[in-house]
């Protein structure tokens, strides 16, 4: 079985693969657009208005603990808007990448596992990874990355 993944970049050798299911959009973001909110967690750059309503965007290199690309402050953020549902509500995060790779297509049956060493290193939200072109992926859980954030997160609901 084949399942499409959207490709993004981060300041890493590696590339995520976000399930093309749960994503919704890509969008740009000034850095004048985004609330700062004190008092949370230091993975969020803070919120912004989307379409009426209030958008987590998450700082997706913090979170991850790997060494940021440093955004300057008067650059553009480009972020990947993530949608699930959880318990019978719809839940969005923006997360931002370093780049947009396109869109790619996995065969599930070369799928690899990661080794607890690798999930401990990241996040749980990676559930395992491909190599294609010399270039490995992690593909990542989006409902098991809300859970953590909530976890993460003392303003998010559990």
């Amino acid at each position: 079985m084949i399942q499409n993944y959207f490709s993004v970049s981060l300041s890493t050798p590696w590339k995520v693969a976000l399930p093309l299911t749960d994503v919704e959009t890509v969008i740009k973001l000034e850095p004048t657009e985004i609330a700062i909110i004190p008092g949370i967690a230091q993975f969020w750059y803070g919120v912004t208005n989307y379409r009426g309503n209030l958008l987590w965007v998450l700082d997706t290199e913090e979170f991850f603990k790997i060494n940021s690309f440093q955004v300057n402050s008067l650059e553009k953020l480009t972020a990947v808007v993530l949608t699930t549902k959880i318990e019978g509500i719809t839940k969005k995060v923006a997360f931002t990448a370093k780049g947009l790779e396109g869109v790619i297509s996995i065969k599930l049956d070369s799928l690899s596992i990661l080794s607890t060493q690798t999930k401990s290193q990241f996040s749980n939200s990676f559930v395992s990874q491909f190599q294609e072109n010399d270039i490995l992926f992690y593909l990542l859980d989006v409902q098991q990355l809300f859970k953590e954030l909530s976890q993460k997160s003392e303003l998010l609901p559990v």
